[in-house]
């Protein structure tokens, strides 16, 4: 094997390499094999997770929605993992680095939380597929120490039907915004009419089945 080109290797140099050279032979290992582990092992470490999670997602832009323009999907990661890790070689990182990265929006924001765990376990398969030494066990470990999360949804309180009526012609009124009004005339028009009822925009009021058959023919045709 070779030591280097003389005078890039000095003979003190040279001398010294083979002599660790030596030294692993007597250990019952290859120097030849050591010197490409080394090489692979220096090598990894030049795979920072920041980069690992760009190509990843470059490499699902296709199944995204507007190609990932929105930012959805990257965006877990880019607020909440890279600020932290980004600069960690992909191969390095394990259970404890992501349970310590996640735990503070673990139970406050468990949604996003849970999108950036699933991100980063997508970052670290991608890894795998490029010949990286990763634990692809890093993501489900990680959930077992940060536990079950607190958080419950709270949906936004809908408007009590028998309101509706007032609601809307409060915004027929001089004083209300036209383009919200605009707005929520176009929406209820285009909800009654998936739901196939029929409505008067003045009074708001529901049809019975039997006028509902009367006007079946007239309501508009799906072009799906």
């Amino acid at each position: 094997m070779g030591l280097g080109p003389y005078p890039d290797v000095s003979l003190a140099e040279a001398r010294e390499a083979a002599e660790q050279c030596r030294a692993r032979v007597r250990n019952g290992l290859d120097p030849i094999n050591e010197k490409r582990r080394m090489r692979q092992l220096a090598l990894r470490n030049t795979h920072l997770l920041k980069d690992i999670a760009r190509d990843a997602f470059e490499a699902r832009k296709a199944a995204l929605r507007g190609d990932g323009k929105a930012g959805r999907w990257f965006s877990p990661l880019e607020l909440h993992v890279l600020p932290r890790l980004g600069d960690t070689p992909v191969a390095e990182i394990d259970q404890i680095h992501i349970r310590d990265t996640l735990a503070p929006i673990w139970h406050e924001k468990a949604s996003t939380a849970t999108k950036a765990l699933q991100r980063l376990g997508i970052c670290l398969q991608h890894a795998a597929a490029l010949g990286l030494d990763v634990d692809l066990q890093a993501t489900q470990k990680a959930r077992a120490l940060l536990g079950q999360q607190r958080h419950t949804v709270e949906h936004i309180p809908a408007m009590p039907w028998k309101e509706v009526p007032e609601f809307y012609r409060s915004l027929r009124e001089p004083s209300s915004c036209q383009l919200w009004s605009g707005a929520i005339d176009f929406c209820s028009v285009a909800w009654f009419t998936t739901q196939k009822r029929a409505v008067n925009m003045s009074d708001l009021f529901w049809l019975t089945d039997a006028q509902m058959a009367r006007l079946e023919p007239f309501f508009p045709k799906s072009h799906g």
